[in-house]
């Protein structure tokens, strides 16, 4: 058998979450040096007026700061698939990545779309872990794998397949993949 090596990107589209973090960074990039502005009205002799006089220098570190967090939180989600082997990576502001889980694909007890044919399946409460790897809760390209992780925790993978992945898949573990 030829060896398989497939990646694919998929990037998480903002949701309220993701706003609520946005509105907070911008929020503090103002509010911060305005609060150290202010410090400014308070008798010279005072530690908060002389707190007051690095306003520029924490104004560069807020915006500084603002930028980095806000990058951070731009989600993409790349999906590697090599020999049967599944690695979901997440990628934080394009630049730094973080492995979130490796899994052989023979290990997979279900595959199959998230519809409601199988909602009995995915809406289990007997999971100990939840990877939810895909660009939105609403997205109807969502697909749901149900396996034992590493650590024996029973693990639910939340992701989304495109054609040419979800063909490595059938190729591999036909038997435990569901029809759409």
């Amino acid at each position: 058998m030829a060896d398989v090596f497939i990646e694919q990107i998929v990037r998480k589209l903002p949701d309220g979450r993701t706003a609520l973090q946005r509105s907070a960074i911008i929020l503090g990039i103002f509010l911060v040096p305005f609060a150290f502005l202010y410090m400014g009205n308070f008798p010279e002799n005072s530690l908060l007026f002389l707190l007051s006089q690095l306003t520029l220098p924490v104004l560069v570190l807020c915006v500084w700061l603002g930028i980095v967090l806000w990058r951070r939180t731009g989600l993409e989600y790349e999906y590697i698939f090599t020999n049967g082997s599944l690695d979901v990576d997440v990628i934080y502001g394009r630049r730094s990545r973080k492995r979130i889980l490796t899994v052989d694909c023979s290990g997979f007890e279900i595959l199959a779309p998230m519809s409601e044919k199988y909602a009995n399946q995915y809406n289990s409460p007997s999971f100990a872990r939840v990877v939810d790897a895909a660009s939105h809760r609403k997205s109807g390209a969502r697909w749901f794998a149900i396996f034992n992780g590493k650590d024996g925790k029973r693990t639910l993978l939340i992701f989304e397949p495109a054609e040419r992945l979800q063909d490595a898949f059938r190729s591999r573990i036909r038997s435990k993949m569901l029809p759409p």
